[in-house]
């Protein structure tokens, strides 16, 4: 029988063996003994706080340690609560048990369950010197991994929300072995099932006030290739005080037994509100934008030089970096670079870049599925740039975007990865055929918000680094709405304010300058019918003429009353201030949708739109000459219709839309066809035919030669002129 074999018979066996008789068949002593005992029974309590703010606890103990088959070990047990999430806060509770070996605290079993409302994950590791036989369980399936090692290894278990291990006892695991004078070990993350090496690097004293208490600490850093955590312990005892990422934002310190009430009564963390920016402009066409002026503030890890050039892209900070807090102005200018790529394969002896060659933790270029699926997609390119072009699209027709643990190995096994897995991906796969690269991130622009984005550089060609964002398809020219601020790292409290950028839309775009075709006082009534099935009803009135903002206006208000597809009712009230000519000069809207209120407010300036939406304000680049286009309000398609100057068959016009629900400008071409007579609620009109194609569907509609609307029809909606 195989060695494997022996452990699978014995994982399908775990729930009846008990534990003592597996680490007495299994396992041995390992290395010289420490020089001290651990204390047991006694419970350990911890804060978890990102930026601060609390979001979870944990505790550990070592209730007993056990003698076995001449050996002795010591179990420890944690349990713990987060609540964090990115838009949601997640309530997430975790317990684990571990056995180390009391000579050198070496894991011999592991065993943990991590549980939310909707799914649950079980864990559980055997151990010897070379071999780690994992079994995970997801909402009942299994999984079973063998995982040799060439040295013992320690635990690391990393999470979604950091580079930082939330198991508390192993962070206690590594105080016990600094203690012992031990700076470097291997260690495995069962969730990514990786192995690194790590260092242990003191780095100073300090003192820390916790709770009213004073402690004076031995501060250590753990690397690995890099320093990601510090470690904070008691000068005397070793204890575990605190330990925060140096690159982010999580951090966990002493506490006592009451933080677990206090985090039970919170409502938890939700990411996302910390680490995005609500921009003041909502620009078009963003991905076509080569230049962006900025206001910025926030707190950055690490602060790190904010002027950024290489081939194409542009960077460029004024201001004050003081600690971690950056505010000040920002230039990006990006243009199409000119370059010669490498010849690929890759021949070029490459020297003073080995730390962008080799793999590292999460960026794991010597696995052998990422080097063998990198060689696949590049098979047969010639340059450097058509093997990376190959490996974008791969990426983008392979790889979904969704939240996850960012890793290369993940990301490429399940398929599934958000921006940062992406980038470790593609920096993979470019290592690995010997193309040197490096992670970048910051922040992007996307729908009138900056948020946290990563994005990598190539070394492609002698002219220098090139940028490449997997996740928008560019290389060489990004758009002007990447804001560098790492090579790796994190943010929190952005805050974001557009003072110009380029290319700006037409001031004035043509529009039919024809007086407003309907009577003050008219009213009409529309309804809406979907499949036949009349669904809702507008009824509209021309109020009066006035004036606003010293212009002649015309005064429109409506009322909507609509259903959805799941027969929810749906409310809303629109006043509309618009000129001789139809175009919009003010704009809104009250909607009422399951009992709740929301407003609506856009004012059209010269060439561009303030939209207040629910005391948030906002800036639109929108020209004059455009009009409005609301599509649950037949109303506005009424009064476009209404502005064609002469309804006569063969006639075209083509005159630009724009619409609040996506704030984009958009063509609308009008054909008119030919008279024909159509009945309403067996009342019939003399009419012309016309079409119009809006989000590639095709619009046909009836209209009177004094320019009243009777009629639209798609492939669901429709909409009827009624009488009154």
């Amino acid at each position: 029988m195989t060695r494997k074999l022996k452990y699978v018979l014995i994982l399908s066996q775990m729930r009846k063996i008990k534990l003592f008789f597996l680490i007495l068949i299994f396992f041995s002593s390992l290395g010289s003994s420490f020089s001290f005992e651990l204390k047991t029974k006694e419970i350990k309590y911890f804060v978890l706080k990102w930026e601060g703010n609390p979001f979870g606890w944990w505790q550990y103990s070592i209730p007993k340690k056990m003698r076995l088959a001449k050996e002795e070990f010591y179990q420890i047990k944690s349990v713990g609560r987060l609540k964090i999430g990115m838009g949601e806060a997640e309530d997430l509770s975790y317990a684990s048990e571990t056995v180390i070996n009391a000579k050198n605290f070496l894991p011999s079993f592991f065993s943990a369950l991590q549980k939310n409302k909707a799914q649950e994950l079980k864990i559980q590791i055997l151990f010897s010197e070379s071999l780690g036989v994992q079994k995970n369980i997801r909402d009942k399936n299994l999984q079973t991994f063998f995982n040799t090692f060439n040295s013992p290894h320690y635990l690391f278990i990393n999470n979604l929300w950091g580079k930082i291990d939330t198991f508390l006892e192993n962070w206690f695991i590594y105080s016990q072995l600094i203690k012992e004078k031990i700076n470097e070990i291997y260690i495995y993350d069962p969730i990514s099932r990786e192995s690194a090496k790590i260092n242990f690097n003191f780095l100073k004293k300090e003192n820390l006030e916790i709770n009213n208490k004073k402690y004076s600490c031995l501060v250590y850093a753990l690397s690995a290739a890099k320093p990601l955590s510090l470690i904070y312990l008691e000068e005397k005892s070793f204890d575990l005080i605190k330990v925060e990422e140096i690159n982010g934002g999580i951090s966990f310190e002493l506490s006592a037994p009451s933080i677990k009430e206090e985090i039970k009564k919170s409502s938890g963390l939700n990411l996302w509100e910390k680490r995005v920016a609500v921009c003041n402009y909502l620009l078009p066409y963003p991905k076509n934008l080569d230049y962006l002026k900025i206001q910025i503030e926030l707190n950055l890890k690490p602060p790190g030089s904010l002027n950024h050039q290489i081939l194409g892209f542009s960077q460029n900070f004024s201001g004050e970096i003081k600690d971690n807090h950056i505010k000040g102005t920002m230039e990006i200018k990006t243009q199409n670079p000119s370059f010669v790529p490498f010849s690929f394969p890759i021949k070029e002896d490459f020297k003073n870049f080995d730390n962008y060659l080799k793999s590292q933790f999460k960026i794991e270029s010597d696995n052998s599925e990422i080097k063998t699926k990198a060689q696949n997609i590049t098979w047969k390119s010639t340059d450097a740039k058509s093997a990376v072009n190959k490996l974008i699209k791969w990426i983008k027709e392979e790889i979904k975007i969704n939240q996850t643990l960012p890793s290369a190995k993940l990301t490429l096994e399940n398929k599934i990865g958000n921006s940062e897995g992406i980038a470790y991906l593609m920096t993979a796969f470019c290592r690995s055929l010997g193309i040197p690269a490096k992670t970048a991130g910051g922040l992007i622009y996307a729908n009138g918000l900056f948020i946290p984005h990563y994005w990598l550089e190539v070394y492609i060609s002698k002219e220098g680094w090139t940028a490449v964002d997997p996740a928008y398809e560019e290389i060489g020219k990004l758009s002007a709405l990447h804001i560098y601020l790492w090579e790796e790292g994190d943010l929190s409290g952005p805050k974001i304010k557009v003072l110009d950028y380029a290319p700006r839309l037409a001031e004035t775009l043509p529009y039919l300058k024809k007086e407003l075709s309907w009577k003050i006082g008219e009213e009409r009534i529309y309804q809406i019918k979907n499949k036949g099935e009349i669904i809702g009803k507008e009824k509209i009135k021309l109020k009066e003429i006035t004036f606003l903002k010293e212009e002649e206006s015309y005064l429109l208000e409506s009322e909507l009353n609509l259903k959805t597809s799941d027969n929810t009712l749906y409310q809303a009230q629109m006043k509309f201030y618009l000129t001789p000519e139809g175009l919009p000069l003010n704009f809104k809207i009250k909607n009422l949708f399951l009992g709740k209120e929301s407003h609506e407010e856009y004012n059209f300036q010269k060439n561009e739109v303030n939209l207040i939406k629910n005391q948030n304000e906002f800036t639109l680049p929108v020209p004059r000459g455009v009009y409005l286009y609301e599509k649950n309000f037949p109303s506005a398609l009424a009064l476009i219709l209404g502005q064609i100057p002469e309804i006569q068959m063969g006639k075209k016009y083509n005159l630009s839309i724009f619409i609040p629900e996506t704030r984009e400008i958009k063509n609308l071409e009008i054909n008119l066809k030919e008279p024909e007579k159509i009945k309403i609620n067996q009342k019939e009109y003399q009419a012309l035919s016309g079409e119009f194609n809006l989000n590639n569907q095709n619009i046909i509609f009836w209209i009177t030669k004094e320019g009243k609307l009777l009629k639209t029809d798609s492939d669901e909606i429709e909409i009827e002129y009624l009488e009154n």
